[in-house]
């Protein structure tokens, strides 16, 4: 059996009192996850670990993307975009854990795999942005993801990710009407 150490991690909250988290279990608003990686993922430290696990609990109690609004504060919203501009937290590590965690959260349940392209874009903002593609019709710019989810079918609740695909397309794009594509030609497969 494994063993981990334990380390206390100290995150500014919204109130301006420090949170101590205990690494090793990790309180999402109730259910303990206990885990040796954080809610997003290990990221090899455990402070971007700690930051990324505060990241979600944020996102989950603000219901909010922007991360003015997650971090709180100006000392918050360094800690995000560090964690997120960091060369080893990757988007596959994170839909992995996310992934991990929502196959257990489906353990015994009847579920329901849903899936959906969805169009990120961000037109009239390119210019502070790095590594976007055309995006929708191909004018503006911005990235497609491809999500699962899981929902309970009994309680019609989503459970979590299972999976995503995160793409851009590239300068040579041509938008062609959905119905007039071949399948094999269809971004989302």
């Amino acid at each position: 059996m494994a063993s981990y150490s334990v380390h206390t991690i100290y995150l500014p909250t919204c109130g301006g009192d420090l949170a101590l988290i205990p690494w090793g279990g990790v309180d999402l608003g109730g259910a303990l996850l206990v885990c040796r990686e954080g809610a997003l993922g290990d990221f090899g430290d455990v402070r971007r670990a700690a930051v990324g696990t505060r990241l979600i609990e944020r996102v989950m109690e603000t219901g909010s993307l922007v991360i003015g609004k997650l971090g709180c504060d100006r000392a918050g919203e360094i800690a995000i975009h560090r964690l997120l501009s960091a060369a080893s937290v990757t988007c596959g590590e994170m839909v992995a854990t996310l992934a991990t965690r929502t196959a257990a959260a489906c353990t015994g349940r009847r579920t329901v795999a849903a899936q959906d392209t969805t169009e990120i874009n961000v037109a009239g903002r390119e210019e502070r942005h790095r590594g976007l593609g055309p995006a929708g019709e191909g004018m503006s710019a911005g990235f497609l993801m491809h999500p699962v989810i899981a929902i309970d079918s009994e309680r019609e609740a989503v459970l979590g990710l299972l999976d995503a695909r995160i793409w851009t397309r590239t300068d040579e794009f041509i938008a062609t009407p959905v119905r007039a594509r071949a399948l094999e030609d269809k971004e989302s497969i």
